[in-house]
């Protein structure tokens, strides 16, 4: 962000988006069925106002990355008994 430097809400909202925690509906941002925030940039400050709203986000993007490197680990390890 100009004159700020990396931001943590943007990068949350991007890493969030790409991992299908946040929906974009239309040009508003969703999380859980709640409409957080019109734009990147209204969200990126909703995230900053909330952060018990970012935190929720942040351990539902990591538990959803968590499952899916568990799921491509046991799919990718040799079948036990063959």
């Amino acid at each position: 962000l100009f004159n700020h430097g990396i931001v943590m809400e943007g990068s949350l909202l991007d890493v969030a988006r790409d991992a299908g925690v946040l929906e974009k509906k239309g040009a508003w941002s969703q999380f859980q069925g709640e409409l957080i925030g019109q734009g990147k940039d209204a969200t990126r400050k909703t995230l900053a106002e909330k952060p018990d709203l970012a935190k929720k986000i942040q351990e539902a993007t990591l538990a959803k990355r968590a499952a899916e490197l568990t799921a491509a680990t046991n799919a990718a390890a040799p079948s036990a008994g063959r």
